[in-house]
């Protein structure tokens, strides 16, 4: 309990110290708006394993592909403002996350859209790999 405190506190104590100019810049480097950025900071730890396990459990948690990390940070704020928390985790430990979370995940729509984009950049890839782009030299 004390160390969830502590964690709060200082994300709070972070979050006041970035001038509302720095603040502005860093939302706009990442392409979020300010509003969503302030809570994704008070967010920090709190129900972060939660949404890793659903990645996890999903096969979502590829750590190499570019729009993984983007989406991770969309889905925290939902995550973290979650009303059924404890279906969640449930499920995650019953192992049936995979087949129920539509029926009760707030990021069950951006799952799925992430879902899809995996599958098209591997796809992608995996095109490059076996169609590598011929170049002809002109002699």
């Amino acid at each position: 309990m004390m160390m969830q405190w502590y964690a709060r506190w200082r994300a709070r104590r972070e979050q006041r110290a970035l001038e509302r100019r720095q603040r502005a810049e860093l939302a706009a480097e990442i392409g979020l708006p300010e509003d969503f950025l302030a809570r994704l900071m008070s967010y920090r730890e709190r129900r972060a394993d939660e949404l890793y396990q659903m990645l996890a459990a999903l096969g979502l948690d590829v750590p190499d592909l570019k729009l993984h990390h983007a989406a991770r940070l969309r889905m925290s704020v939902p995550c973290s403002e979650c009303k059924t928390l404890q279906r969640c985790r449930l499920e995650l430990a019953a192992g049936t996350a995979r087949a129920n979370y539509h029926a009760f995940c707030p990021n069950a729509a951006a799952l799925d859209d992430l879902q899809g984009d995996i599958w098209r950049e591997l796809k992608e890839r995996r095109r490059k790999r076996l169609h590598p782009i011929v170049r002809h030299s002109s002699v």
